[in-house]
């Protein structure tokens, strides 16, 4: 009998030395294109709710075209700083061989996260904002909101960008190492409002169950938001966002079940489901209209679904063995 291969443990620093944002948004683009009919089938993600600070969110998702199962392991302990000195966030992705069944590697959740959503918001940025944004708007300043900004500055010609977080040191800290990281100047502002008007492109990545967007104060015509959100309590954006806006999705019947956002847009009988005008593999297909003209305004709304751990933690498995 042969030795199975031995499982690899791949940390937060290999995800990102292994798998650059702008190879994962290739990843992605191609698993739309090869998924189309598979989107529909991922089975739903599951929430064990530890007490009202913590939950626990499994993933499993499967690929027939590569071979592929994964199984993402989340966890969101709010109290962990105060309480153990912990992070807020953590957890593990499991790859393994469908066609073997072999397990093939353990993955940091967390980063694989942060990069695959990076690169899915960096696609559908590229996908309907004007070409000529060049100024960012970021509300939140935790790692996703890190990874969304790196992407979108790959996709447009970025000059500058703001960032807003309920804690201004949080914003000083993100606004520093972006502003290194990226080479062009990131500015933390106390009050979102020194920005809401002047933005191309605005990134909401919050965790907060209030809307901390106004469409009458921070949204211009021709903007292109992107929102990201997990849980059907949660709600980051405001109503009127939701429903003046173009609505486009990563993943429609993830959306209906798991953002709030939309789901509390539906529930007041604002829009109907049919608000949602598709997702990213619509438009990277060609089935519908993206912008229309430069003063629509687009949303970009993103739970995440476990195909794309698939795809994101293959290739990192596959660049980590090359």
């Amino acid at each position: 009998m042969e030795n199975e291969s031995q499982l690899i443990n791949i940390d937060a620093d290999q995800v990102f030395k292994n798998l650059s944002i702008r190879q994962c948004m290739d990843v992605i683009e191609s698993m739309y294109k090869k998924e189309t009919d598979s989107l529909s089938q991922q089975p739903q993600r599951f929430i064990t709710r530890v007490d009202e600070d913590s939950i626990i969110l499994s993933m499993p998702g499967y690929s027939k075209a590569i071979e592929r199962f994964a199984l993402k392991i989340v966890t969101e302990y709010k109290k962990n700083p105060e309480r153990f000195g912990r992070l807020v966030q953590g957890g593990v992705v499991l790859l393994m061989d469908s066609k073997t069944s072999e397990c093939l590697a353990l993955i940091d959740s967390s980063a694989l996260t942060a990069l695959r959503t990076g690169a899915l918001s960096g696609l559908a940025t590229k996908l309907l904002s004007k070409e000529d944004s060049s100024i960012i708007g970021v509300i939140g300043s935790g790692q996703q909101a890190r990874t969304i900004l790196e992407a979108v500055c790959m996709t447009r010609p970025i000059e500058k960008a703001y960032v807003f977080s309920r804690e201004y040191s949080h914003a000083k800290k993100f606004s520093k190492e972006m502003s290194t990281r990226l080479g062009l100047p990131v500015e933390a502002v106390q009050d979102r409002r020194e920005f809401g008007h002047q933005n191309d492109i605005l990134i909401v990545a919050t965790n907060s169950s209030v809307p901390v967007l106004n469409w009458d104060k921070d949204v211009q015509p021709g903007m292109h938001i992107n929102s990201i959100g997990t849980l059907p309590e949660r709600q980051e954006l405001d109503l009127d966002t939701v429903c003046n806006s173009r609505l486009f999705v990563d993943i429609k019947d993830g959306v209906l079940r798991e953002a709030g956002d939309v789901i509390n847009a539906i529930r007041a009988r604002l829009i109907k489901e049919d608000h949602i005008l598709g997702d990213l593999s619509d438009l990277i297909l060609g089935k519908v209209q993206g912008r229309r003209s430069a003063k629509d305004v687009t949303l970009f709304k993103s739970v995440g679904f476990a195909l794309l751990d698939v795809y994101a933690a293959n290739a990192v498995f596959e660049n980590t063995l090359h």
